[in-house]
């Protein structure tokens, strides 16, 4: 679900869609992954495409039309660069994919930290708390934000050590409403994830920013990267990303046992 420019919505409702989207999000990934790592044929894809929406462009038995002509030769130029790019990620190990899955992860998860703590900031001001209605943006909203992006980039540019423990405590677990209503910040265990999450995201600098060489040894799961040397992105990291990540998200799960 996508919150709407001027839309009303309760703070716990925003907290709900942020967190959904995100798991999505996740999500999405493992298909790209699973229908990526099928190889598929693009030719035969595009044919079973056209066959399912009744086309006829990629049948040879017909007289086509100029439109249709058009069409044929924009859906053959998808094929030809699809098949040079699946050739292209099998010779590099599918490594260009799984960089950008961690990238993109990392993109997701740095936007809900930052929504659920504009979340929480908003729970605290004015009537209401979770179900204080609020709209998207409004004053409230943007300040909301800015003190948010303040204390971000203040942790950031200090270099604060366990940042991501000290931006998670700040924002939600000083809030005592948040805590009492969302019980899984209470059994998260913040030290074990967010240790994890620096990790995570000295990788992240490392592939954005020096060609995927960290500067400092990089430890996530099992997986040693060392200074300077290019990292290889695993599975196995893939999925400890997946789990750290998802342990935040999933404290906002609501059960009917925290009721």
């Amino acid at each position: 679900m996508v919150v709407e420019l001027n839309e009303q919505i309760t703070v716990s409702r925003l907290i709900e869609v942020s967190v959904e989207d995100f798991d999505y999000s996740l999500d999405g990934w493992k298909l790209h992954f699973l229908a990526t790592y099928s190889q598929p044929s693009p030719r035969d894809l595009a044919k079973k495409f056209a066959k399912q929406k009744r086309l006829r462009i990629l049948d040879d038995r017909c007289a086509l039309t100029e439109e249709e002509q058009g069409k044929r030769d924009y859906l053959e130029n998808l094929i030809e660069a699809s098949e040079r790019y699946l050739s292209w990620l099998q010779n590099q190990s599918f490594q260009p994919l799984k960089r950008s899955s961690l990238i993109s992860q990392c993109v997701d998860f740095e936007n809900l930290l930052k929504t659920v703590a504009v979340a929480s900031v908003l729970s605290k001001e004015g009537r209401g708390g979770l179900e204080r209605l609020l709209f998207v943006p409004s004053k409230d909203f943007r300040t909301a934000h800015k003190q948010v992006n303040s204390s971000w980039d203040r942790l950031a540019k200090n270099r604060t050590p366990d940042r991501y423990r000290v931006f998670v405590e700040e924002f939600l677990i000083s809030n005592q409403l948040f805590t009492a209503h969302y019980a899984g910040l209470q059994r998260l265990d913040l030290n074990r994830w967010a240790t994890i999450w620096e990790q995570i995201f000295q990788l992240r600098n490392a592939l954005v920013h020096s060609r995927g060489r960290p500067v400092e040894q990089v430890e996530i799961g099992l997986e040693i990267f060392s200074p300077f040397d290019e990292a290889q992105v695993s599975e196995s990291t893939l999925r400890v990303i997946d789990e750290s990540f998802r342990a935040f998200s999933g404290a906002f799960q609501v059960s009917i046992d925290d009721l």
